[in-house]
């Protein structure tokens, strides 16, 4: 996925001649693209409008009428492409309008833009920084606080990518790449609203983007007087930071320190709040960040007692949360008794209302009563079965992610309590069922990205099921340990699942810290830092089952979140040999999700390659010429072709060339050579055509329309995208990309590498698999063979960035 560039709107509506394609202009104006292009090129240049009355009440009528259409469509794309559709009607006929009323209806825009079928985060980004800027100029605080806070949900990637140029990729003096901007002390960060102001705004994207828009969120909403919106992005500001910290413990005591403040700012900013709902809700959201950020409990109790006694015979939801806030200042102060206490009375209490935190409150008791943590622990877990089907996908308070915040700890406690620290030993009985609920753990992190009714899952693969010389490993990554779960296959049906001793020299701060750490080094800063942390990565997570590899081998890795971005295969030995070297891998996000796929002989497949490698520019973004494209598609689909046997090839594809070339024929490989974006579910990601973006899901439309027998198309090559370093979502999003689009396995980079590279280790892949070779044993000999090349080309920059998802037979 390359860079998108931010440029002013600079896209026309269509002026076709003619009275005959009249109709046709009508009908793609319908469209959310093209109506999302009218609405931008408005939004850019009404302010220079002569206002009027009638503008006015006519932009604030249709902004109105489109919040509240979104609200009630809950973040559906039919709802955003409708309301996409009114306002760009509207916007067509450019009504003259004030600076406020365009920036509200410029922000309504942005919040459609955030949910539609055919739309980007960047376009969302625009809109919503055009929305600022705009009730800027008009002295409207409040807008522009709603338009800075609402900026900062959005996931944009941080890296200068798209320039697939022969240099890229190169260890040094590397050509249009750098590392993505995650520093909060860099000066966008700082400066919160004077960051948006000019051209720069732009390049401030990842973290440093939510930082910064999170901190001119506040500001802009604490001299508006929204107490409510300044607390509640000062509480989302200190859980960002706290991740952060996460991900970088060399800055983790800094970085702490700042959210603490950012909390402390939240809880002052609560409690002036005028609508009790409101103010309970946040207040409790405040001390937890506070507590999370160690902000010690002692300085606290003046607010919990506040909390408190205006929570009493409120809602019971609310009167709950703020209990179980004093339960947290309890237990952190040592006070177990009273924190059980208050965290009983909470579960009696929301027992009268829809229990969505009763999860957390069980997690907490077992806090308090160590002695029965077995016991709440799987109450926890009981307790979030029932209420899974009606978590939604975000805090409505703090817009934290569900699973982040209610799934994803309960799941990890059950984890930890069937697995004992201590090295115990566990039957074979056991450790299935610590299997299966990991397994259930993977499920829910994909349907969590991708919608729980998205895509259906299949039966996942037994352990009995394996074939010799298959290896499955869960690698488990703990608050305190890494655990690592694996399975060996063998041909008379016996395999099993083993624990292997836990490792409590490291834990999941560690190896997120290292990830992090290897990904930036090897795919955009250019340095040697990554080696050392390979090398590490490699003992904690691979040495321990390495005997078990070989090069007949593949490794199933099903890594979860944390682990979604990591080049397994450039993972080094303490003699300096690469994991690929060792085994053939692959990469799956569930066994649920992903079937190991049947062989596939020695049939010569048919390749439908499709290339784009100009520049285009539309409503979702600019997206910059990727000047190798077209040589790797052409190569792919002509060199080493048997004669007679037809591959189709499409240079600079639209939409409907691809729907055409997919239509009547059977198609075994797709092969993508364009941008493609895993920002947000199902219903966000997309790759890029000229004139248009396809969403995965209208892929997967495509795909199906074209299965013969009900068959899956056998495997999608995404060859030039990349996942946002740090983003657990997209690097989770790109695993999904198979999933969505219905194929049974995918290859895609994980960053941009040269041209010159990619030519060559996709003709090394497509001639060992047209030779009968399994998916993991092609890909692995191609990488092979640019290793033994030598040279640039032997740099892990270039072949490790390739990925096998999914299937691997």
């Amino acid at each position: 996925m390359g860079a998108i560039h931010h440029r002013p709107f600079r896209w026309l509506r269509p002026r076709l001649p003619g009275l005959a394609v009249f109709a046709l202009i009508l009908s793609v104006l319908e469209t959310p693209t093209a109506r999302a292009a009218e609405i931008g090129q408005y939004c850019w240049n009404g302010a220079q409008a002569q206002a009027s009355e009638a503008g006015d009440v006519r932009l604030n009528a249709a902004s109105t009428g489109a919040e509240r259409d979104l609200l009630a469509g809950q973040g559906h794309t039919e709802a955003a492409d409708t309301v996409l559709v009114a306002l760009g009607k509207i916007a067509a006929e450019e009504p003259a309008a004030s600076a406020a009323a365009l920036s509200r209806f410029c922000l309504a825009a942005g919040e459609a833009a955030r949910y539609a079928s055919k739309s980007s985060p960047e376009q969302a980004r625009r809109f919503f920084l055009q929305s600022y800027r705009l009730a800027a100029s008009g002295g409207q605080r409040d807008l522009g606080a709603i338009a800075a806070y609402r900026l900062s949900l959005l996931s944009l990637n941080g890296s200068n990518a798209g320039v697939r140029g022969a240099s890229r990729g190169l260890r040094r003096g590397q050509a249009g790449t750098s590392e993505p901007s995650i520093d909060p002390e860099n000066a966008a960060t700082a400066e919160g609203c004077a960051a948006f102001e000019g051209d720069a705004a732009a390049s401030i994207t990842g973290s440093s983007l939510t930082i910064a828009a999170l901190r001119c969120a506040a500001d802009s909403a604490a001299a508006a007087g929204d107490h409510a919106l300044a607390a509640r992005a000062q509480v989302r500001l200190s859980r960002v930071l706290l991740a952060l910290a996460q991900r970088r413990p060399d800055d983790g005591a800094e970085l702490r320190e700042m959210a603490a403040n950012s909390a402390g700012e939240g809880l002052r900013a609560s409690e002036s709040i005028a609508v009790l709902g409101s103010r309970l809700g946040l207040t409790a959201a405040a001390l937890d960040a506070a507590l999370d950020a160690g902000v010690e409990p002692a300085s606290l109790t003046a607010q919990r007692d506040r909390l408190l006694t205006a929570s009493a015979g409120s809602d019971p939801i609310l009167r709950a949360r703020a209990l179980a806030a004093a339960a947290r200042i309890a237990l952190v102060s040592g006070q177990r008794k009273s924190a059980a206490a208050l965290l009983r009375e909470a579960i009696q209490t929301e027992a009268s209302a829809p229990p969505v935190d009763m999860p957390q409150l069980y997690l907490l008791l077992a806090e308090a009563e160590p002695d029965q943590r077995a016991t709440h622990i799987r109450a926890a877990f009981r307790a979030l079965s029932a209420v899974r089907p009606i978590l939604p996908r975000f805090d409505p308070i703090t817009d934290e992610s569900s699973f982040t915040t209610q799934v994803k700890p309960v799941f990890e406690a059950l984890v930890e309590l069937m697995l004992p620290s201590r090295e115990s030993v566990l039957d074979s009985a056991a450790i299935k069922a610590v299997q299966e609920v990991v397994e259930e753990y993977r499920q829910a992190e994909i349907q969590s990205l991708l919608g729980r009714d998205c895509v259906p899952t299949s039966l996942p693969i037994k352990e009995s099921e394996l074939r010799s010389g298959e290896v499955l490993l869960y690698p488990l990554l703990l608050p305190d340990r890494v655990e690592l779960i694996y399975a060996i296959g063998a041909d008379d049906g016996t395999a099993r699942y083993v624990r292997l001793p836990p490792n409590t020299s490291t834990n999941r701060r560690e190896v997120t810290s290292l990830t992090t750490t290897m990904v930036r080094s090897i795919a955009y800063n250019g340095d040697d830092a990554w080696e050392a942390a390979s090398r590490r990565l490699y003992d904690i997570l691979i040495a321990p089952i390495a005997s078990k590899l070989s090069p007949d081998t593949t490794l199933v890795l099903i890594p979860g979140q944390e682990l979604g971005a990591l080049p397994f295969a450039a993972l080094r030995d303490k003699d300096g040999h690469f994991l690929i070297e060792r085994t053939r891998l692959a990469v799956v996000p569930a066994l649920a999700y992903s079937q190991p796929g049947a062989a596939h002989g020695k049939t010569e497949p048919t390749v439908l390659a499709a290339g784009l490698g100009k520049e285009v520019d539309l409503p979702a973004g600019n997206f910059p010429a990727l000047s190798g494209t077209l040589s790797e598609v052409r190569a792919i689909a002509l060199d080493g072709v048997p004669s007679g046997h037809r591959n189709i090839l499409l240079e600079n594809f639209d939409h409907a060339a691809l729907v055409k070339a997919l239509q009547g024929r059977r198609i075994d490989i797709l092969h993508l050579a364009t941008h493609a974006s895993f920002n947000g579910g199902s219903d966000r990601s997309f790759i890029v055509s000229d004139g248009d973006i396809i969403p995965i899901t209208e892929l997967r439309g495509m795909i199906g329309r074209n299965a013969t027998r009900g068959d899956l198309l056998d495997l999608l090559i995404l060859s030039a995208c990349e996942t946002a370093v740090g983003d657990d979502e997209q690097s989770l999003g790109l695993a999904g990309a198979a999933i969505q689009a219905g194929a049974r396995s995918a290859i895609a980079s994980l960053w941009e590498v040269n041209d010159t590279g990619t030519v060559e280790l996709m003709k090394a892949f497509y001639a060992n698999y047209r030779r009968g070779d399994s998916k993991s044993a092609a890909l692995r000999d191609a990488q092979l063979a640019m290793i033994a090349r030598g040279g640039d080309l032997a740099d892990p920059i270039v072949w490790a960035s390739f990925t096998l998802l999914g299937g691997w037979r």
